[in-house]
């Protein structure tokens, strides 16, 4: 009887423990320096909210969002917009912006389930930024959690360097509803 009360407790406790824990809320800064791993930020109109890594940049416009690392070695930009050619120009403005040059395709486009929206993904794993090479990988997404307009992220890291690009993925996996 004793073993039974005690995984009880241990189970009230443990709920409790999981309801009192704070839920992750995107930051209201609009530009700084993630401090921890617990760094989010959204894209309030668009219903999306990532993850800045620990140590990475960030900042904020209305419908558009970025993190870079220390010394440029990897950075994301993601930005909502209301039309499929507006989506295009953003998309080539950030590639623009971030100096990266995709090259050939290396990996077919297929469709990934980021914490349930759906995203449109290319993976770049020859591509350029600035004349280094890089992993880039873009997402488009236009079920959007809102109901309304298309989100589209890009992001790179550089060859050889498997913690930045480790970081990259882990931001790319935290992308979801805000």
């Amino acid at each position: 009887m004793e073993v039974r009360s005690a995984i009880g407790i241990a189970a009230a406790l443990f709920a409790l423990a999981v309801a009192c824990t704070p839920k992750a809320r995107p930051t209201s800064a609009d530009k700084g320096i993630a401090q921890n791993n617990e760094t989010w930020i959204s894209l309030e109109e668009f219903g999306t909210k990532i993850k800045v890594p620990n140590g990475w940049e960030f900042a904020r416009k209305k419908s558009i969002v970025a993190s870079f690392a220390k010394d440029a070695r990897a950075a994301w930009v993601m930005a909502g917009t209301h039309t499929k050619a507006d989506a295009k120009e953003k998309l080539a403005v950030g590639l623009q912006e971030l100096k990266i040059e995709l090259g050939e395709t290396t990996d077919p486009q297929h469709e990934v389930m980021l914490n349930g929206i759906a995203f449109a993904r290319q993976d770049f794993t020859a591509a350029r930024v600035n004349g280094q090479p890089a992993r880039v990988v873009v997402l488009a997404a236009d079920a959007l959690p809102s109901g309304k307009g298309i989100v589209v992220f890009i992001g790179y890291a550089l060859s050889g360097d498997e913690t930045i690009q480790g970081e990259l993925r882990e931001a790319i996996a935290s992308l979801g509803p805000s």
